[in-house]
């Protein structure tokens, strides 16, 4: 998402993150094959260490988005009812259907491969969707 922000045609200034639902990894760097993807398409995954998801990122995100329904169930969970509306699954809300992005951890190349088109897909059409609402809250706002 970084990545696809800082590439944008239109100027975007919002923070992003990403954390897991578990401490497995937290102060890792991403797996290896997850680095080899972003070295493959272009992108740095310098400076990215796993870290993990708090009750704390409702206060700091307007939007959280799981990659999967046990994801979002985690979140709706561990969120208070007025949070709930900022919880959604990435593609569904990307506008790509009810779809699980499958964790390709314990699987192939091609599985990261899947989960890195799955991913660029569901970014690129959240960033057209929130440049969008920028422009007509800043034209409704003139």
């Amino acid at each position: 998402m970084r990545y696809r922000i800082k590439k944008h045609p239109k100027q975007i200034d919002f923070i992003t993150d990403s954390a897991g639902t578990h401490s497995y990894h937290v102060g890792e760097a991403p797996d290896f094959r997850t680095i080899r993807m972003c070295h493959e398409n272009g992108i740095s995954s310098e400076g990215i260490t796993a870290r993990q998801f708090s009750k704390e990122d409702f206060g700091k995100f307007d939007l959280l988005l799981g990659m999967d329904k046990k994801h979002v169930a985690f979140m709706k969970e561990a969120a208070t009812p007025q949070d709930h509306p900022k919880i959604h699954l990435f593609m569904e809300y990307a506008g790509l259907g009810k779809l699980d992005v499958p964790d390709p951890y314990y699987g192939e190349m091609e599985d990261f491969l899947q989960v890195y088109e799955m991913v660029s897909k569901g970014t690129e059409s959240i960033l057209d969707m929130i440049t969008r609402e920028i422009q007509q809250t800043s034209a409704a706002e003139e």
